[in-house]
Order: structure tokens, then C-alpha cells, then sequence
């Protein structure tokens, strides 16, 4: 069984979506297809969500019409097709509407994904393909803190009766009481990743826009590299540092059956693009990604000084306000921290300040430099500390010696991303 993502940007890619199609009625496989929403419609459903004027919304809702009716245009060549495409266009917004009176979010973000599954269903069934179409919520579940249960997943999969191709909407699931939530933005990947652990998938394809994971951030950067291949902890450390192109946490199922991840580019599909494996590649760097909006908290306390607990004191504060820790560096009496996730800053600060002293610092940024850094580290070290030009708040080294991050002021990131470039740029 081979796992396709397919994002928003390559969904309303209908000449794609016909070669797709094409291909996989020709090969010998089964097919799971995790749909993304048609790009533009999550944000779009979003903005109708917080919108309190009239003309604004009945603006919002026109640009929600007009890109799924280009869509179907698009797509479909007979005209009773188009007009029940269109028709199930229609009862989406009435049903948009109902949604957002009653206040329900998450049901609303659901809806995107719903509507570009079931127009992709109904061409299929123009076409004759046999297909099934399921919905992703009764199979993809999370429990209390959030986190997919995955032997609900693996037995609901096991429980299916398969059809050559399958279409799940990717991104939403439901919660321990059944109701209608997601797995945050960019969670297609990670519904795909799910699905392919649970069917133990030869292959999981994740098909975007881009040719694949490049070196350093284009946006910023304009010399980059496609990485042609990354392990699962570089590809880990990439995401969760900054890399747009997956999502943090979609790589670990994949990682646990070792299955192969293979990221294309719908509008360049003879690229090769990146794939993520087990592979202990050749030692050097392979690729920078940076993550803003970064919280530096410093925590001092001479009253701790050799005293038991000192950590573990702090930790419980952010473990009580489920905030998590990016880079940390201790001495016997401060510890330095990064956070990115500001939601119960006053809290936290309020509570480290009953012991220790406290300084914070915002508007920072992490750069992480990955690659096969088990035998170069001290070299590459000291590589990426005579790059940089400006002070440098913390190095970490992770300890599976494929990333050192950096922190630095926000301010310098993009000047630091292009000193850098020169270690992966080649």
C-alpha cells in the first residue's frame, strides 16, 4: 500500500490531479489519498470565522465560491457534474453558516477538507474509478493531551475493507469524546504518517509545491540546494526548527517502521525531491532552518547554589503550564532557556520569580544546522561561530549529533542565514 499526501497548492493542480488519478488506476497498488483543503480555504474559513462586517464577510464568502467553481471548472467536463459540484459547494456554506452561529471552530476548520475530498469523489465516480471515500475523524483519534492513538488507529485499519483507492481528508480527527478537532495546521502530513505507520505503507509521499527540503530558507536565501536525502532525525529537527514543508511531528510513525518518506513537487513531478530514510548518509551538513518568535528566559538564584532540586524546581513550573522547552544551558546557579510558546509567560515568570531572579528576553530566533555531525562537531562548531557576525545567546549540540542550534536576535536571523549558506551551499 503506498500512503499520497496531497497539499492544497497540489490539489487545485488539476492537471496533476488527472495524472495522479492516471496513475494510480495503472499501477498494481493500493492507494491511500490524504486530501489537503483547495489552498487558501482553511485561512479563508478562518478570516469568515472572525469577521464582524457584513461586506467583508460576503467578500470572503465570494472568494470561498469562486475558487472551488474554478476548481470544478477545472476538473469537470460534463455540465449535470459541474452543477452537482457546484451543488455540494453550495451546501457547504450553508452548512459554514450554521457552523460559525453555533460557534463551533473546529468543525468549521473541518469543512474545507470535507468539501475538496467529496469533489474529488465525485470525479472519480464520473470517471467509473472505484474508490471509497472514508472520513478521516473515525479513524485518526487523540486522546486528553492531544496525542494520536495510535492503537486505535492500527486496529481501526486493520477492522477496513480497502478499495484500490481511498480518500481521507487530511489535517482533522476526532477527540476522546468523539467531537470534531485537528491535528493544528500543516497536520495533513501528519495524518498521512499516521495512516502509513497503522498499514505498515511501503512508501509515504508528501506532495507540495516545492521540489523538496531545501539547504537553507529560499524566502530569505538565494542560493539553496535540494536535499536529495535526509535521515528521520535531520528531517525531525528541520521541521520542528523551522522548515514549512512538513509538518514537527509527521516523520516519527513513519520512523518507527522505518518507512521510506518521499517529498515532490506536484508541478515538477520528474524531480527526484527529497527522501527521508534510515540512511547513515556521509558526514558534513546538509540543510539550515530557522524558527522565530523565540522567548529567552535567564534564572538565577544564589539561594540554590549546590542545593538539590534547583532544575527540577523550574521544570515543574513549565511542566504545570505545559509549556515546552526548546534549548537550555545550566551552572550551578542559572539556568538560560528558550520557549516558544508565550500563551502563560506572565504565569510562568510570576512563579520562577518566587525563587530565583528572572530575565527575558523576545524577539529572539533559533538557527539549527543539521547533517551527519558524528565525527565534524567541534569543527563545524566552530565553523558556524566565526560565520555568525553578531553575539551569539546560546549553542546547544543535540545529542543525536545531527543538529547544533544557535540562538540569536530576531533581528539578525535572515543576515545569519546567509552567512551560514556558505556551509550547505555547494
Amino acid at each position: 500500500m503506498i500512503v499520497l499526501k496531497i497539499g492544497g497548492t497540489s490539489v487545485v493542480n488539476t492537471d496533476f490531479m488527472l495524472k495522479i488519478t492516471d496513475r494510480m488506476q495503472r499501477e498494481e497498488e493500493t492507494f491511500i489519498v490524504v486530501l489537503s483543503a483547495l489552498s487558501q480555504i482553511t485561512n479563508t474559513l478562518d478570516a469568515m470565522y472572525k469577521s464582524t462586517e457584513i461586506d467583508k464577510t460576503k467578500k470572503l464568502i465570494n472568494k470561498f465560491t469562486d475558487i472551488h467553481e474554478d476548481y470544478i471548472h477545472k476538473l469537470f467536463s460534463d455540465i449535470k457534474e459541474i452543477k452537482r459540484a457546484k451543488k455540494i459547494v453550495k451546501d457547504t456554506l450553508l452548512q459554514v453558516d450554521r457552523v460559525i452561529k453555533r460557534e463551533q471552530y473546529d468543525l468549521l476548520m473541518a469543512l474545507g477538507e470535507y468539501l475538496a475530498s467529496s469533489l474529488y469523489s465525485l470525479f472519480l465516480k464520473s470517471k467509473n474509478v472505484k474508490h471509497s471515500l472514508k472520513n478521516s475523524p473515525d479513524f485518526i483519534k487523540i486522546d486528553a493531551s492531544r496525542k494520536p492513538n495510535t492503537k486505535f488507529i492500527k486496529l481501526k485499519c486493520e477492522q477496513t475493507k480497502w478499495q484500490k483507492i481511498n480518500i481521507f481528508q487530511g489535517f482533522i480527527c476526532s477527540d476522546s469524546d468523539n467531537n470534531i478537532t485537528n491535528l493544528s495546521r500543516g497536520g495533513s502530513d501528519f495524518t498521512a504518517t499516521l495512516l502509513g505507520e497503522a498499514i505498515q505503507a511501503k512508501v509515504i509521499e508528501i506532495w507540495s509545491d516545492i521540489d523538496g527540503i531545501r539547504s537553507n530558507d529560499p524566502r530569505f536565501v538565494s542560493k539553496t540546494n535540494c536535499v536529495s536525502q535526509l535521515h528521520y532525525v535531520e528531517a525531525a529537527e528541520l521541521a520542528y526548527f523551522g522548515a514549512k514543508i512538513l509538518h514537527p511531528e509527521s516523520v516519527l510513525p513513519a520512523q518507527r517502521l522505518n518507512i521510506p518518506m518521499i517529498l515532490k513537487n506536484s508541478k515538477n513531478i520528474n524531480h527526484s525531491g527529497t527522501i527521508i530514510n534510515n540512511e547513515q548518509n556521509k558526514i558534513g551538513l546538509k540543510a539550515i532552518a530557522a524558527k522565530e518568535e523565540i522567548i529567552l528566559i535567564n534564572i538565577t538564584s544564589y539561594r540554590m547554589l549546590m542545593i538539590h532540586g534547583f532544575l527540577s524546581k523550574i521544570f515543574d513550573v513549565f511542566n504545570t503550564y505545559k509549556t515546552s522547552v526548546d534549548l537550555i544551558t545550566t551552572s550551578e546557579v542559572s539556568v538560560s532557556l528558550t520557549i516558544d510558546d508565550a500563551t502563560y509567560l506572565n504565569q510562568i515568570l510570576k512563579q520562577l520569580k518566587t525563587f530565583s531572579q528572572v530575565e527575558v528576553k523576545k524577539k529572539m530566533a533559533i538557527i539549527s544546522v543539521v547533517g551527519n555531525l558524528t565525527n565534524d562537531r567541534k569543527q563545524i562548531a566552530a565553523k558556524i561561530l566565526n560565520t555568525i557576525s553578531n553575539p551569539i545567546e546560546i549553542i546547544s549540540y543535540g545529542t543525536n549529533r545531527r543538529s547544533i542550534s544557535v540562538l540569536v536576535e530576531q533581528e539578525n536571523k535572515n543576515k545569519n542565514l546567509n552567512e551560514l549558506n556558505i556551509l550547505t551551499y555547494n
